[in-house]
């Protein structure tokens, strides 16, 4: 049985059918990816964790912002989706990335090295897996001796999926199944990884934009201005503590 997307590649080419070169490269507060960066800055020293698998690239977004702003790293992003990675390649030749490299390739047919990276990044991708477990067992052997583990996954803990309104939007995206904090450390640790730090991420206001049509309209003119950025982002932030979170981020590291 298939540990990756590979039996999906229509339904992501279909996803990524109008993804297009990133224009701009994101900056730290990019609606998108800014609690992405943030955290990803607040537990990573780049210094040291300089060799990166970026599972599930998309366009390129989080490879190309950190290989811009830690040039000391080398990055390699795969997706099975051709779209998505000839759409990295435009803007890696664009912007003269030099310490990227991007393939169409799921992590199942990757042939890597054990002991190969310093940091592998699966952001929204695990919940896509048919074989979860056979995903981060590989991921673990992948991984250097103190390398870093770093996952976000839809929770099932969010208030639209507990209300019944993501049935349909988890269908249309290929999500398999949704994790709570407390499945996901489970299969972790069940691959001996160690939890090194966790964030419950995304209040209802951000889900919303994520997961319907209008909220992607809508989602366009918030990265664009940075006002918008700020008030839906504290806003959002203030939902979350009441109603609970839409996603997990977790990063886990190896002995």
């Amino acid at each position: 049985m298939s540990i990756t997307k590979t039996g999906n590649r229509q339904l992501y080419e279909k996803f990524h059918k109008e993804s297009n070169p990133i224009s701009v490269l994101p900056l730290k507060n990019n609606f998108t990816y800014r609690h992405i960066f943030d955290f990803l800055e607040k537990n990573i020293d780049f210094n040291k964790q300089k060799k990166i698998l970026d599972i599930g690239c998309g366009v390129g977004s989080i490879s190309f912002y950190i290989s811009n702003n830690f040039p000391d790293t080398k990055i390699i992003g795969i997706d099975i989706s051709k779209k998505a990675i000839s759409a990295c390649l435009i803007y890696k030749k664009i912007s003269r990335s030099k310490n990227t490299e991007f393939l169409c390739s799921s992590f199942e047919e990757l042939k890597i090295n054990n002991n190969q990276f310093d940091l592998i990044i699966a952001s929204e991708v695990i919940e896509h897996i048919k074989e979860d477990h056979a995903f981060i067992k590989k991921a673990y052997k992948a991984l250097k001796p103190d390398g870093m583990l770093f996952i976000t996954t839809p929770s099932i803990n969010a208030p639209l999926f507990r209300l019944g309104m993501l049935n349909r939007f988890d269908e249309r995206v290929g999500h398999l199944r949704r994790y709570s904090f407390e499945s996901l450390s489970k299969a972790i640790k069940s691959n001996e990884l160690i939890i090194k730090s966790k964030k419950f991420n995304e209040g209802i206001l951000r889900n919303i934009l994520f997961t319907n049509k209008i909220g992607g309209i809508l989602l366009r003119a918030v990265n664009r201005i940075q006002f918008l950025n700020n008030i839906i982002t504290i806003t959002d932030n203030a939902l979350l503590r009441v109603f609970g979170e839409s996603n997990i981020f977790l990063l886990s590291k190896k002995q």
